[in-house]
């Protein structure tokens, strides 16, 4: 991606961020453009990957950035949970009680996440 549309990026996430946070009504405007980003690979760009998890930690946005988050492959998601362990809990809860419950890959991702967190808890 150009430096001018990295930018551009940048400038819209700062902007949308702000925009959310004075009127909450753009949750489904704003999960609509996460639900994009997932199709477009968010994760291959370090810069927008940052800006995508930064929109998916915005506690208003709860817990419609969770069905973002499932959205993503297994191996992006576990990284989104290694490395925002404030997330583990809460989006556990939210998939032992959705659709979700079932999709094995999810569940061991989030336990596996989950023990991390704990570990890490229990470190401090």
């Amino acid at each position: 991606m150009g430096h001018v549309c990295l930018f551009v990026f940048r400038v819209f996430e700062w902007q949308l961020i702000q925009s959310f946070s004075a009127c909450p009504e753009l949750g489904t405007f704003v999960i609509r453009i996460l639900s994009r980003l997932v199709i477009k690979k968010v994760w291959e760009n370090a810069r927008l990957w940052d800006g995508f998890i930064r929109c998916i930690k915005l506690k208003k946005l709860w817990p419609s950035s969770f069905d973002v988050l499932v959205q993503l492959p297994i191996k992006e998601f576990k990284r989104v949970l290694e490395s925002n362990l404030e997330l583990v809990a809460p989006l556990r809860s939210y998939i032992s009680n959705s659709q979700y419950h079932s999709n094995t890959q999810l569940n061991h991702a989030i336990e596996s996440a989950y023990k991390h967190a704990q570990q890490q808890q229990q470190q401090q």
